[in-house]
């Protein structure tokens, strides 16, 4: 019977031992042993944060090859105190309207407007009439690219009417959203 005893006493003690090690865990581990475990060094590839875009109102857009290349092509100068910067394309990012001018009578030539598209400045938009001034605008998000209209007995420089042409975003491109041919409001009285 003493042998008995003795395993019982031993069953008893492991008893014991189990229900301390299980208290010890439920007390969320305050009363057990701090152990320590081996790290080791991190392998993974920390994220790459992408370089913000400049603000195209920072950029000198006479150097930037969209709009250097479209004044060489009229012969013509940017406008730098007419450029016109509006979020046109809805990506929260200013785009800019840059006007073309021949620095001379012919008044304005055309228009570029420039965006960034997948973190690439681009031309989104170039606009320059075969014959006649231009003139572009934004309202209410979009651009107004207005046309002289003449008609028999007009001045050159003089048309009774203006074409109004408005351009959209369409999430991809600029599109023709409308049209309108209006009065010219500078144009003389006629005779």
């Amino acid at each position: 019977m003493p042998e008995r005893k003795a395993s019982i006493v031993s069953t008893l003690a492991a008893f014991i031992a189990i229900l301390l090690v299980f208290a010890a865990c439920e007390d969320g581990g305050k009363n057990a042993e701090p152990t320590s475990t081996p790290t080791r060094p991190s392998t993974a590839t920390p994220a790459l944060t992408p370089t913000p875009l400049p603000d195209v109102r920072t950029l000198d857009l006479g150097e930037q090859p969209v709009v250097r290349d479209f004044a060489q092509q009229l012969n013509g100068e940017i406008a730098t105190e007419e450029i016109i910067y509006a979020d046109l394309t809805g990506d929260g990012r200013d785009d800019a309207v840059v006007t073309i001018s021949s620095g001379g009578t012919q008044g304005d030539l055309g228009f570029v407007v420039v965006g960034y598209l997948d973190g690439k400045l681009e031309e989104l938009l170039t606009e320059a009439p075969t014959e006649g001034e231009i003139r572009v605008a934004v309202s209410d998000g979009l651009i107004v690219e207005s046309l002289p209209v003449y008609a028999a007995g007009d001045l050159p420089g003089f048309p009774a009417n203006v074409k109004n042409v408005f351009y959209a975003w369409d999430g991809d491109h600029f599109v023709i959203d409308h049209e309108e041919v209006v009065a010219n409001p500078n144009s003389p009285p006629r005779q």
